[in-house]
């Protein structure tokens, strides 16, 4: 069991192999709830951390080396072979900012929390038809209305507006 502990907030996603915009989810988000809560960055999966540096770089104003004594790392490899129990202090609000269960699910990989949360993006269907439905009573998704109209007898969910911490991008000069 790895115990992550100290922290308020929690942001992390399923492993993945390559830069996505839920990397940047987890980097937008701490930048913003890093000012008010203890936060952290759990990084579970395949992209070694010279590639977050240069994606984290590429966007924001700030450094990676600002952050990283934040970010907790475990490569895939760790996951497969039993490092993949997280057990969380009683009151940390842990966020799954790609809402992936099934893919949690399918690496045997377990977030022991009172409080998970996840972004909504995903259908219904996916759950119906896989992994993931051991999970749904521990979850609760945060649904931005706007773009998933549709509210699932499945999983609870409850009204959510994306905030983006703009303050934190890099402005990108256009072509003169």
């Amino acid at each position: 069991m790895e115990k992550i502990t100290g922290y308020d907030v929690v942001l992390t996603f399923s492993p993945i192999e390559e830069i996505t915009g839920h990397v940047f989810e987890v980097f937008d988000y701490y930048l913003f709830l890093r000012d008010y809560f203890k936060t952290c960055m759990l990084f579970l999966g395949s992209i070694p951390l010279d590639k977050l540096k240069v994606a984290f770089e590429s966007k924001y104003v700030e450094r990676f080396d600002e952050v990283s004594r934040d970010l907790i790392y475990y490569p895939v490899e760790d996951i497969k072979h039993g490092k993949n129990l997280f057990c969380f202090d009683k009151d940390t609000f842990v966020l799954l900012c790609d809402g992936n269960i099934q893919a949690l699910e399918a690496y045997k990989i377990s977030l022991l929390t009172k409080c998970f949360y996840g972004f909504l993006c995903f259908s219904d269907e996916q759950i119906t038809q896989g992994y993931g439905r051991s999970m749904l009573n521990k979850i609760t998704y945060l649904q931005d209305n706007r773009i998933y109209t549709k509210t699932s007898p499945l999983f609870k969910t409850i009204p959510y507006v994306k905030k983006l911490p703009f303050k934190h991008y890099k402005i990108v000069q256009g072509p003169n």
